[in-house]
């Protein structure tokens, strides 16, 4: 493409040219030349200035290239278990519906879909980048559906910039909510849209499921720990459902509700107060005198652990240092840690109000029974000064599995590690001669 890079104006050069060539024709007019050596220079001559002319205007080839800088847009996808039911007619999953849609030309047309960059996130509880590849192997089996979650973490991770915009594929209440328009402040702020796909619809037949839990990994004996899961129940009005807990199969709490309409939706909020420790199978489970059209989302298993509520730890510190310090403040700020300790100096005697007392010391080896502590943590042991008797009783509390055994070596040699071996997982042996070794790195390795 060519363009003329002068500023005079077209309208002024043409008239100038036109007033030229009839110079031309009017000068040549009375001349005694013969016509054609005539024509010829007025040929030539209009030629001249039609190059002067076209220099001045300064023409410039001009080349366009079109650069598309593709629109980013963000993609997040719900995986909680509610988006593993199957709604009325349909033969797929609402999450598998949504991959489907995602690849069809209705989502967005192919002649248009290089012209944007999509950016995948899953989310349930918490929000994961997915590749688009790695879609088809995504499950809707998440704990919950949190939308305004991962909204915040979109914005405080400082996702915002060069975004287009945001798409939401979710089936949960919270796509309808007026605590999502607050959240949706900041990226009207922003001018991004957020797009919200309303995902699932009303089953015709029964259904009860289980749609999130919260179930705490960690129970502690006797205390009471608090469960909540979430429920729908659809074209169940009026029917009794009963919601079981069992743990290893066992049951340990059951309670009947009965929903009140033909979709409802309802969180149980329970407590529970395990007697007995161990790991374990927590299920809750769904059941009813009603034939359903997915049985499989009404059960729920965790694998959870049941503690003690506290634990007694004794420690026996020979050499006190700035370690010693640091640990036995940390053990008392746990408050499910009851902790006795005692120093001891070089000779093994007990340090009271920095003196030393044998006395005591031999009365307290004598007292201390290692099989009444969860953990025994000895510091600085030494081969000389540490009680055989104390010894011999660790030794017989931690090989009955009564107590576990926790050895510090620091300012001491590890040498005294001979006395525990029959309860270490391996064999201790001592050089008789200090050895050295000269290690020197060469080219050739």
């Amino acid at each position: 493409m060519t363009v003329f890079d002068n500023p005079i104006s077209l309208y002024i050069l043409i008239p100038v040219f036109i007033l030229l060539l009839a110079v031309i024709y009017i000068s040549y007019r009375f001349s005694f030349l013969s016509p054609g050596i005539l024509w010829v220079l007025r040929i030539m001559r209009i030629i001249s200035f039609a190059i002067l002319i076209f220099i001045i205007l300064n023409p410039v080839l001009k080349k366009e290239e079109r650069i598309i800088h593709p629109s980013n847009v963000i993609i997040l996808l719900d995986t909680s278990l509610s988006m593993s039911l199957k709604d009325q007619d349909q033969k797929e999953s609402r999450f598998d519906l949504v991959l489907d849609y995602i690849r069809s030309t209705d989502f967005v047309n192919p002649k248009v879909r290089d012209n944007y960059a999509f950016h995948f996130y899953r989310f349930d509880e918490d929000l994961y980048s997915v590749k688009e590849r790695d879609l088809k192997r995504l499950k809707a089996s998440g704990k919950g559906t949190g939308i305004i979650n991962a909204l915040k973490k979109i914005k405080n991770e400082g996702m915002l910039w060069n975004i287009s915009g945001i798409l939401i594929f979710s089936d949960g209440i919270e796509n309808v909510s007026s605590s999502i328009t607050e959240e949706l402040t900041d990226f009207k702020d922003y001018g991004i849209p957020v797009i919200s796909y309303g995902v699932g619809g009303f089953y015709s037949d029964r259904d009860a499921a289980i749609t999130s839990a919260e179930i705490p990994e960690i129970f502690y004996r006797d205390e009471s720990t608090e469960i909540l899961f979430d429920t729908e129940f659809r074209n169940l009005e009026k029917q009794e459902v009963k919601i079981e807990m069992l743990l290893d199969n066992k049951m340990i709490l059951e309670k009947k509700y009965s929903p009140e309409s033909d979709f409802d939706e309802k969180q149980f909020n329970e407590n529970l107060a395990l007697s007995k420790e161990g790991q374990f199978i927590l299920t809750v489970k769904l059941t009813g005198d009603f034939i359903e059209d997915n049985p499989r989302n009404n059960l729920v298993k965790r694998s959870i652990v049941v503690r003690k509520p506290r634990y007694r730890v004794l420690y026996l510190e020979f050499s006190p240092g700035w370690d010693y310090s640091f640990l036995k403040r940390i053990l008392k700020m746990n408050k499910r840690i009851d902790l006795e300790s005692y120093i001891f100096d070089s000779k093994g005697r007990l340090i009271i109000e920095e003196k030393t007392d044998a006395e005591k010391s031999k009365a307290l080896f004598d007292e201390i029974k290692p099989e009444e502590f969860d953990l025994v943590i000895i510091g600085n042991p030494g081969n000389e000064y540490l009680d055989k008797n104390l010894l011999r009783k660790i030794k017989s509390s931690v090989n009955k599995g009564k107590s576990g055994l926790v050895l510090l070596f620091g300012s001491t040699s590890g040498s005294s590690l001979e006395l525990f071996e029959e309860i270490l997982p391996f064999n201790i042996k001592t050089l008789s001669q200090p050895r050295s070794v000269r290690l020197q790195i060469t080219d050739d390795g």
